[in-house]
């Protein structure tokens, strides 16, 4: 009886023990399932859709997702890029230049000296110097001179033919040389010398007729048509390919004598219609002059 009894206590004791390991083995799962991190966080799966990597027989393990980086640090904006600076005070400009003096005798004296420039810092201008004035001469003057010369015992008559002479002598020269001329500019400037100095005869007939002034040679007469007679057949001899520069080196040579002598001839006339009527041909002769340089110039 007794040894049943034990044997009954024994195998209750067994129960207990098995009882109470079940107990323990239960309370640990649970255990381990309720902690899980001690973190306190759970990380969410990378892809809810795909099933975890758990070991076998294992409780699934959760992909955790990788942790973010710290922040990323802010690119600065931009410096904006400074204003230039300014730039410096201009230098000052250059002075004008001295004006030029009257010319003399057809070749201009007295050309003022250029002004100095002024300094870059000021800024300012430099002052030219004032050309000095040179001296007049009558032969690029616009007035009669007042010295009648040789012409002063000439009478109206003889001043007027004088002129027409020297009109004659224009024309005739500008003949000779046409023909050869191969220069447009030469030949359209002895063009103007035939129609010129034509128009220029027509008008001193038509003065003596209406001033009643009777014509008559002189020796200044005589000499303008030898100095002519010269001229145009040096004219004649000479090569075409010459002609155009020697026709145009007689013509400057020529109106500068004629200003001078259309001066004298002013000068000595009684008759007023016949004074202004020397002064206009002057003006046309120094017109014929400017023109003649600056072709000579251009072809030298």
């Amino acid at each position: 009886m007794e040894s049943r009894y034990g044997m009954i206590q024994q195998r209750q004791r067994r129960h207990r023990r098995l009882s109470l390991a079940v107990c323990c083995i239960g309370a640990g799962v649970g255990l381990g399932l309720a902690c899980g991190d001690d973190s306190g966080s759970t990380s969410s799966s990378v892809n809810s859709a795909q099933p975890a990597n758990g070991g076998a027989g294992g409780s699934p393990s959760a992909s955790v997702a990788a942790g973010s980086g710290g922040t990323t640090a802010g690119t600065g904006a931009a410096g904006s890029t400074g204003t230039a600076g300014g730039t410096g005070t201009t230098a000052g400009g250059t002075g004008t230049a001295g004006g030029t003096g009257t010319t003399a005798g057809g070749n201009a004296t007295g050309n003022g000296s250029a002004g100095s420039s002024g300094a870059a810092a000021a800024g300012s201008a430099g002052s030219g110097a004032t050309g000095s004035t040179g001296s007049t001469n009558s032969a690029d003057a616009g007035v009669p001179s007042g010295d009648a010369g040789p012409a002063s015992a000439l009478e109206d008559g003889q001043l007027l033919y004088v002129a027409d002479t020297l009109n004659a002598g224009e024309i005739e020269e500008a003949r000779a040389a046409l023909p050869k001329l191969m220069n447009g500019d030469v030949r359209d400037f002895a063009q103007q010398m035939l129609d010129q100095h034509g128009a220029a005869r027509d008008r001193l007939l038509q003065l003596a007729q209406a001033q009643s002034i009777s014509p008559s040679d002189s020796d200044i007469a005589d000499e303008l048509r030898s100095k002519s007679q010269s001229n145009i057949q040096s004219l004649l001899g000479a090569a075409p390919s010459a002609s155009d520069a020697l026709y145009i080196e007689l013509q400057v040579s020529e109106h500068v004598d004629a200003l001078q002598l259309l001066d004298q001839l002013a000068s000595a006339a009684d008759a007023e219609p016949l004074v202004q009527e020397l002064i206009a041909e002057r003006s046309s002769v120094q017109t014929h002059l400017d023109r003649a340089r600056a072709l000579n110039d251009a072809n030298p």
